[in-house]
């Protein structure tokens, strides 16, 4: 009888190694992916490009589709949630995010590749509409079409990569936009304190506005809809759109409560 394989996480990582596992052992290792998401292998790196409409169709940041994961022989199964893992017994509970069902499904290996979540703080307002992070193409298909309907004002939060990406598409696309940043220029995780001025100097030449320092503490709304961005020292700035940009952090918590390391 073939060992199995099951993969949690069907993003580059998940899918990659998927793709290399069966390469080694071809038919004699069956492999199923479990994805909680509507999409497989995509260009998450491309999205901004999206949002500024350079890359015009969605389809453009899709690289691979379930159906061309099944020829070569890996199961990929969208809108799967592995929910718990019994490493003792080898098994993983899956839900079906569509009607609720939960299933078994018995491994001989496991790969737990769920990558990593944005940084979504419990501010006030977090969940008004008009507040968006970003890391799923269907982040950044809701953000493409909030930029259609003409924001008059925008805030990125973040002075990170995906903040300035973000920051430069609404530019392009005629919306005022300013970026929030806790520390002094942009990049800090990169760039020395020095480079991130200069760099933060060069977006404002842009006609950009980064402001330095900015402790975001919630937003308020009108209708359930985003209007205010507060901050730690009392100033507010006004935003029908907002784009979190904050980083992210491992999905780690499944595994924790299996007692994986």
């Amino acid at each position: 009888m073939k060992e199995r394989l099951v993969v949690i996480g069907g993003d580059a990582a998940g899918m990659s190694a998927a793709s290399q596992a069966k390469r080694r052992r071809g038919d004699d290792l069956e492999i199923v992916v479990f994805e909680r998401g509507p999409e497989v292998s995509y260009a998450a790196c491309g999205e901004p490009y999206y949002i500024s409409g350079d890359i015009p169709d969605l389809a453009d940041l899709r690289a691979r589709t379930p159906e061309q994961f099944a020829k070569a022989g890996i199961a990929a199964n969208l809108l799967h949630e592995v929910v718990a893992i019994d490493t003792a017994a080898g098994l993983v509970t899956v839900r079906d995010v569509s009607n609720g069902t939960k299933t078994t499904t018995g491994y001989d290996q496991l790969l737990y590749a769920t990558g990593a979540a944005p940084i979504l703080p419990p501010w006030d307002g977090i969940d008004l509409d008009g507040v968006f992070p970003l890391k799923t193409l269907a982040d950044a298909d809701a953000i493409r079409r909030a930029v259609l309907a003409r924001p008059a004002r925008a805030i990125v939060v973040g002075g990170g990569y995906i903040g300035l990406e973000v920051a430069e598409a609404l530019d392009a696309n005629g919306i005022p936009v300013r970026i929030l940043t806790l520390g002094p220029g942009v990049l800090a995780r990169t760039l020395d304190e020095d480079l991130g001025g200069a760099v933060a100097a060069r977006i404002r030449d842009m006609g950009i506005p980064v402001h330095d320092g900015a402790v975001v503490t919630g937003f308020s709304g009108s209708s359930g809809r985003v209007t205010t961005v507060h901050t730690e020292s009392g100033e507010d700035f006004p935003a029908d759109l907002v784009v979190l940009a904050l980083g992210t952090e491992p999905e780690s918590d499944l595994a924790e409560a299996a007692g994986i390391p």
